[in-house]
């Protein structure tokens, strides 16, 4: 599965290259580095192309680079749920790539769902069509998710303020 899904990133990322876009590889984990490492070795590998200068990758050690990274982009493709939480709070549109269907249902809860892909059953092409997709409704899917981060903020505004009521008495 590994495997495959670095292939279908590489596909990606060669598609992405071939019509002039740059590639910013953002991490979720300190852990992912290694994998950061070895998908740069597979563009390097299959990709004549390849131009460093073109995939940004930056060290990320704290959520606030994260974020500023994530500011950085037009469009974001990820895996980790927590990604997919941070370009939505940033009000970027989302292409997800998971296994969890906790992922699923934060895409569905964003009105984002049909741009998940399930990482066991997604091909190449398939990605590339939600990310064409994705770039020809950016603005009515940036409006969409200004409106459901305020709508769950809020909701988070009133959890809190029930909770803090509560331990406050």
């Amino acid at each position: 599965t590994f495997r495959s899904y670095l292939d279908k990133l590489v596909a990606l990322v060669k598609w992405l290259l071939a019509h002039d876009y740059d590639v910013r590889l953002l991490i979720g984990d300190l852990c992912d580095e290694p994998v950061v490492a070895e998908f740069k070795d597979s563009l390097r590998n299959r990709l004549p192309e390849y131009d460093e200068r073109r995939i940004l990758h930056d060290e990320v050690t704290s959520v606030d680079q994260l974020l500023d990274q994530i500011a950085e982009t037009e469009l974001v493709v990820v895996t980790r749920f927590h990604n997919v939480l941070l370009a939505l709070i940033s009000e970027k549109p989302v292409v997800a790539i998971s296994f969890h269907h906790k992922v699923a249902s934060l895409m569905d809860s964003a009105g984002l769902g049909r741009y998940y892909l399930d990482i066991n059953d997604f091909e190449a092409g398939d990605l590339i069509s939600k990310v064409i997709e994705v770039e020809m409704n950016s603005e009515k899917l940036i409006s969409q998710i200004k409106e459901c981060t305020t709508a769950c903020r809020a909701a988070l505004d009133d959890q809190y303020e029930l909770i803090l009521k509560e331990v406050c008495i």
